[in-house]
């Protein structure tokens, strides 16, 4: 259960992130909004993918 909760969050970070980079480089979804924004946010969503997915590897 750990382990999956783990993975679920990698995947929606990974989506955020994908989103941001995204918005920054092509400006969908949010059109452009604020570039140091999208900046941001894409560096604490690869933050939280490593995170989640070195947890998982804890669980094995």
């Amino acid at each position: 259960m750990e382990k999956t909760i783990c993975l679920i969050t990698a995947i929606i970070a990974g989506l955020v992130a994908l989103f941001m980079v995204a918005d920054a480089a092509i400006g969908f979804p949010f059109g452009k909004a604020s570039i140091v924004v999208d900046v941001l946010v894409a560096l604490g969503a690869a933050v939280i993918v490593w995170q989640s997915i070195a947890t998982a590897k804890e669980f094995r």
